[in-house]
């Protein structure tokens, strides 16, 4: 109708152009509201502080109307609604006799692109789950359940008046029938101890991390001792002369019989000590997966140096088990605030950085996806029009909804094919540059990419099929008028 009136090709190219740089611009509008909007609780969820500052060094905001033009521009131009509809003449455009060139092999790429980002996310999401699922459900080697972390070090003043604080706590917790075991140590479990180089007799020094304890520590955790015995009060010279150490020391000295062996430790005062290994436990993860198992020695600590009071209460009743705790703290250092943490809470805080992550994937993954399906939602409009005749040719012929939704789907789905030959070595190379990040990691395997491609060829196959079906179920004479 326009080039019936006399509207010439450079007009109707810089309507396409002007109409798609609109959208564009309404877009961008769009989408400073919504960042001005989830930017603090993104920085919040994120833990960061992020700004948005449009008129800052850069001109950011005259970088995102150039972009937008731009694109509004590109877009108008292809696929080819300002170069290629303004080309043809006003008889063929009322004729609609037009005929697009070639298939549309453009849009196929950047279908294959967007699922093939898709299936990368989808992969990222699926290990990254199954990764903070097996740090926060492995055997860590003790038994963290219920455990009640209580730091003491505030309170060393309080020595002069009761002896050693710790004791005096300890004495009156275990009066409360809630309360199973309470066990001292220097350092708490979750957490970063102190290093030391021991070595053994005549034998060369290697670094290892070492743990001041009480006689109660390694039960109270449920550790396995694996060979000897534990700190005993009934062996007073445990204190000067004895220590315990993990299966990983066992394995830095290459020791075969230990018990009994003499270990230089030289992290209890400034001349250091000889302590005899008296007991060997299996390993346990004092820190997070990120880190190896360490060799570790771990010897019994003066009432004095204990530090943090490990607590292990029962299930039931916990809040007036907590209560009970914080009033005997309270009793003996009525000027020391009381603070507590659980330890599993301690162990899940490990791995904060990862959950969070973790998210940010699950959400970023849910944008490629719905962007994916946008753009093949966009082709399969063009392919039905182009192929409304012949729908309408096989249903008359007898064709089945069913024939007609699984012909129009096969080639989108050889579109998602091709997208798992691109997603997934990128998402394997990805994954498990990320995994080197943990020393104790879960195996990339076949199953998150078959997962992630049967979710791809899903959504692609339910995309297709809404539109697929809507124009089958149509009247036959309906789509034979059609063009």
């Amino acid at each position: 109708m326009r080039k019936v009136l006399g509207a010439g090709r450079p007009n109707l190219i810089r309507q396409f152009c002007l109409e798609a740089v609109t959208l564009s611009m309404t877009a961008l509008v769009l989408s400073v509201i919504l960042a001005r909007l989830f930017l603090p609780a993104f920085n919040s969820f994120a833990q960061k502080n992020f700004k948005l500052d449009f008129f800052g060094p850069g001109a950011p905001l005259l970088v995102l109307f150039v972009l937008a033009a731009a694109f509004g521009i590109v877009s108008g131009i292809y696929p080819a609604p300002a170069l290629v509809l303004s080309s043809f003449d006003s008889v063929s455009l009322f004729r609609r006799r037009i005929r697009f060139t070639g298939k549309n092999a453009f849009s196929r790429v950047m279908i294959i692109l967007q699922f093939g980002i898709s299936i990368f996310m989808i992969v990222s999401t699926l290990v990254l789950d199954r990764q903070n699922k097996y740090m926060l459900t492995k055997n860590l080697g003790y038994d963290g359940t219920q455990v009640v972390i209580v730091p003491l070090a505030d309170v060393k003043f309080q020595t002069k008046k009761h002896g050693a604080f710790f004791p005096v706590l300890k004495q009156k917790l275990l009066q409360h029938g809630s309360i199973h075991t309470v066990a001292g140590s220097e350092w708490p479990l979750a957490d970063r101890w102190s290093a030391c180089g021991p070595q053994l007799k005549e034998g060369a020094r290697k670094a290892v991390i070492q743990n001041g304890v009480d006689c109660d520590f390694i039960p109270a955790m449920g550790m396995t001792l694996l060979e000897g015995r534990n700190f005993s009060p009934d062996f007073p010279s445990d204190t000067t002369d004895s220590v315990v150490v993990n299966h990983s020391f066992l394995e830095q000295f290459g020791l075969a019989s230990p018990l009994g062996l003499e270990v230089s430790t030289p992290f209890s005062d400034s001349q250091g000590l000889k302590g005899k290994i008296i007991g060997v436990v299996a390993d346990f993860h004092f820190q997070s997966l990120h880190e190896k198992i360490l060799p570790t020695v771990l010897t019994l600590a003066p009432a004095d140096d204990i530090e943090y009071a490990s607590v292990k209460i029962d299930g039931e009743g916990m809040r007036e088990t907590l209560k009970a705790i914080e009033k005997e703290f309270l009793s003996l250092a009525p000027e020391i605030p009381f603070v507590y943490i659980f330890l599993d809470d301690k162990v899940a805080r490990q791995y904060e950085t990862e959950e969070r992550w973790g998210i940010m994937v699950t959400y970023a993954s849910i944008l490629a996806i719905l962007i994916a399906s946008a753009g093949l939602f966009g082709l399969t409009l063009i392919t039905v029009a182009r192929r409304t005749k012949e729908i309408g040719i096989r249903r008359v012929m007898g064709a089945s909804v069913f024939h007609i939704t699984r012909l129009i789907n096969r080639e989108f789905i050889a579109l998602v094919l091709i997208a798992n030959v691109i997603g997934w070595p990128a998402a394997y190379w990805g994954m498990k540059t990320l995994l080197r990040n943990y020393a104790y990691r879960i195996p990339v395997g076949p199953i998150f990419f078959v997962l992630a491609g049967v979710l791809a060829a899903a959504i692609a196959v339910l995309t297709v099929s809404l539109l697929s079906v809507r124009i089958s179920l149509s009247n036959p004479v309906e789509t034979l008028r059609y063009e």
